[in-house]
């Protein structure tokens, strides 16, 4: 009797072990949700090759603005925002999978819109990292814009960079970013854009381990 208690009480150690390393995985390593925008509008992708259920999106006041039963792998689902503000903060969560966040501010004149991607998302800490931002002109006609990348001195070491130039119509621009993550966690790298009298800031999320 004792030793097949002891049996049990090995199997679920292990089967806990199994599944808690799993969770740790899916949370802070695995590829999941992540925002982007294109054409003016705000997208959430799978990045991963399985299936997210129960995905709720709300704002920075707890609002909720979407939610998605099943998010097929590398599917992306367009989110609704609100029309009448030009701040939006928002959070994707599902569970076993860490947060996905996006913060911008919107104020452009009609027609004149960037599309705008950061990558990698992830970086280990205390290692150098090529971060490349992409800018795209999705307006009809050539734009000049200003773009300058900020981040906190505790949370990254590397200097900021400030681009000005001219895109083409649907011209897109690579600019990269030499930054070493100074702690772990989810670190915060902000960029502002300005074209004219349209100014966006597009703030993005890095996970950073070991």
């Amino acid at each position: 009797m004792h030793s097949r208690k002891k049996k049990a009480i090995a199997f679920f150690s292990v089967v806990f072990i199994a599944y808690a390393s799993l969770a740790v995985y899916y949370y802070f390593y695995a590829p999941a949700l992540e925002f982007f925008m294109k054409d003016g509008k705000l997208y959430l992708m799978n990045k991963s090759t399985h299936e997210i259920r129960d995905v709720r999106v709300i704002s920075s006041e707890g609002k909720m603005l979407a939610y998605i039963e099943l998010l097929q792998g590398l599917e992306s689902k367009l989110i609704e925002l609100p029309t009448d503000r030009k701040l939006a903060f928002v959070i994707a969560k599902a569970p076993l999978h860490r947060e996905a966040k996006i913060e911008f501010i919107y104020a452009a004149p009609e027609g004149k819109t960037f599309d705008f991607s950061l990558s990698p998302r992830t970086a280990k800490v205390g290692k150098e990292t090529e971060f490349v931002a992409t800018i795209c002109n999705k307006s009809p006609h050539a734009s000049r814009i200003i773009l300058e990348e900020s981040h906190k001195s505790d949370e990254f070491e590397g200097k900021t960079k400030i681009f000005a130039g001219e895109l083409a119509s649907n011209e897109c621009k690579k600019i990269k970013y030499t930054l070493t993550p100074l702690k772990k966690g989810e670190l915060a790298m902000q960029f502002y854009l300005r074209s004219g009298i349209a100014s966006y800031i597009f703030k993005n999320y890095i996970q950073v381990g070991d």
